[in-house]
Formats: C-alpha cells, sequence, structure tokens
C-alpha cells in the first residue's frame, strides 16, 4: 500500500504532542489538566475492518463450562479467591466510597 502525506512529523517530544493535540478542534482539556480528544471515524476500508467474535460459547459462561467439566468446586474457589484479592486492592484506596468497595 502506497501512502504519501503532505507533511509528518517523526517522534515529537511531550510539548510538540501536547500543543498538536491542543490545537484539534474536538480536544478539551479535562479538570487534572490532560487533553480530551473526541474522533470519529469518517470511512472505513475493508483492509482495517475486523469483526471479532467467540467461537465458543462457554468462554463467556465460565461457571456453565466449569461445571460441565464436573468442576463446580473449583470455580467457586477461584470466584471467592477474586473476590477476595478484589476487596483487598480496593481497600487499598482511602478516599473509596464504601458502596463501590462493597459491590465486589
Amino acid at each position: 500500500m502506497d501512502i504519501r502525506t503532505r507533511s509528518a512529523i517523526n517522534n515529537p517530544d511531550a510539548d510538540q504532542l501536547r500543543e498538536l493535540t491542543a490545537a484539534q478542534p474536538t480536544s478539551q482539556e479535562t479538570e487534572y489538566g490532560n487533553l480530551n480528544t473526541t474522533t470519529q471515524v469518517t470511512a472505513r476500508s475493508k483492509q482495517s475492518t475486523f469483526i471479532v467474535t467467540v467461537d465458543d460459547d462457554a468462554v463467556l459462561r465460565p461457571r456453565l463450562m466449569y461445571e460441565s467439566q464436573d468442576r463446580g468446586t473449583e470455580y467457586s474457589d477461584l470466584v471467592t479467591r477474586l473476590k477476595a484479592e478484589r476487596a483487598t486492592h480496593l481497600a487499598s484506596y482511602e478516599d473509596l466510597l464504601p458502596d463501590i468497595a462493597g459491590a465486589v
């Protein structure tokens, strides 16, 4: 594929990249000083369009997959361990609302 550009900037430094991004009409500075740019796809080529699918439905329903393999206890133990790890991780955030931490 032959790509031709009108201009190019190779490896811009952080300040130059921020300046270029801020110049975009859809860029907005967040309350934390970062830039948020919204883009819109105006055209798509067949070569750059991918359809992602899952052939094995069981991947989307792990509990049923484990149970069909007589591994229900293993699945329950895994879920219990992951919930405990998540609760421990969330507890490290002092300002986290209790409702969020308790939603584990």
